[in-house]
Order: structure tokens, then sequence, then C-alpha cells
């Protein structure tokens, strides 16, 4: 299993979507799914639809943060199998109405490692790697003559 992995698109990407696997706990059921990455939810959200599939039972209630607001929503346990055999074990997922994908990756997921983005020659890129092992810098930080972040020196 790897712990990074690089995905590429044809052309620019509006939507950073990737394939990926979800199961139960108890490894019983298992689902190739598309999940979009979105930084604008806090939890990572599964369908209702895949969380039967899964036959999956909620754990509880709790809050799910979204561009739109502050919903209430199922919990329950599952396993994520990002690209390269990244495993995310026994993790919370969190009911929610999905148009168009069958998961969200929320930022519970994408905190945990380190995140970018490219859009080079017309093709966008972007990697993921779990644990975080430094940061992204690509030059001074505007506004900021002293190069320091809270108080941080940064090169």
């Amino acid at each position: 299993m790897g712990n990074s992995f690089t995905y590429g698109y044809n052309g620019i990407a509006k939507q950073l979507v990737v394939d990926a696997e979800i199961e139960s706990v108890d490894k019983k059921y298992r689902k190739k799914i598309r999940a979009l990455w979105d930084t604008g939810t806090n939890k990572t959200t599964i369908s209702k639809k895949l969380a039967e599939r899964l036959h999956l039972d909620s754990v509880g209630d709790g809050f799910l943060y979204t561009a739109s607001g502050e919903v209430t929503s199922k919990i329950y346990k599952a396993n994520l199998y990002l690209p390269n055999g990244i495993e995310m074990s026994d993790i919370e997922v969190v009911e929610g109405t999905l148009a168009l994908h069958d998961a969200l990756i929320g930022m519970d997921i994408i905190s945990r490692g380190d995140f970018a983005v490219s859009n080079s020659n017309g093709r966008t890129v972007f990697i993921y790697r779990t644990p975080s092992i430094g940061d992204f810098h690509y030059g001074r930080f505007a506004g900021n003559d002293n190069n320091k972040i809270d108080g941080i020196s940064v090169a």
C-alpha cells in the first residue's frame, strides 16, 4: 500500500474526482465509488443509497458542516480506500444528499495529509500524501514582508 498518489486529468478539471472503494468495517460489503474531494465539508459524506448497499448501521447522529450550512446527519463507520492503496480504516462517514457522486472526501480525510493542486500546460494534477511530511512553498507569502505566518518563520 502506498501513502501518496498523483491524480491527473485531461484538461483543466472543474472538480477533483477520483476512483476509490468503500467497505463495511466488517469487510463483508465493498463498493467501487467515484469520490469528489470537497474542502467545503468537514466530514466525508456518502449517500443513503450507498450506506444501504454497504449494510451500514448508524452509530449515532452528528453535524455536517457544508458550504450551505450545518446539517444534522446519521453517522456510520466504514473503511475507505483511496488511489494507490491508501487505506483509511474505521472512519466516521456521514449521510448526505449527493446528486452526482457516490461520496465526498471531506476535510477529516484531507487534513490527515498534504494536498496540492496544479494547473499547468492545460492539465490539472493533484497530489495527496499521508501523513503530512512538510509544507509546500511556491515563493514568498503575499503581503508578508517578514515571511512569517502566525509568528512562525517560513522559507
